[in-house]
């Protein structure tokens, strides 16, 4: 686990990375998504997926997010926060808030960097099928201001 924590690290790294933008870049830069977004689908440690899911935030700009994967994030993340109460393994049960904090960090992120023209009808299917999650989580009393 812990390579595959390092290497969110590290792909979060490298997509933050201004310098490393080019038109050539857009080919691996979308495989990293595209394996951020895996984890955060796929992997059942916690501290894994907190982090691949901070790496996500970390493309600075809507330009950056082929159309396909901004969608597929969207999606991967707000199913995320429908299945987190699914956790078959008791020892990341801690870890639990923190990931639903991160994924609505993320998500905010994802709004932040939206182009509304375009976006708007990319987004509107996932959006009225799973946007409740998305409201649900700031409505849970650990996101309320303290």
């Amino acid at each position: 686990m812990k390579v595959r924590w390092n290497s969110a690290y590290a792909i979060g790294n490298v997509l933050r990375n201004t310098s490393l933008v080019s038109q050539s870049a857009l080919t691996w830069r979308a495989t990293l998504i595209d394996a951020l977004l895996d984890t955060v689908r796929d992997c059942k440690n916690f501290k894994v997926r907190i982090n691949a899911t901070q790496s996500l935030s970390c493309v600075a700009t809507r330009a950056l997010y082929p159309d396909t994967q901004f969608v597929r994030m969207w999606s991967v993340l707000l199913n995320s926060l429908l299945t987190i109460d699914a956790v078959s393994d008791v020892t990341e049960f801690r870890y639990k808030q923190t990931l639903t904090h991160q994924i609505i960090q993320t998500l905010l992120h994802a709004i932040d960097v939206c182009q509304p023209a375009t976006d708007g009808k990319l987004l509107k299917e996932i959006l009225t099928q799973h946007g409740k999650a998305f409201i649900a989580a700031f409505e849970r009393e650990e996101f309320k201001p303290k």
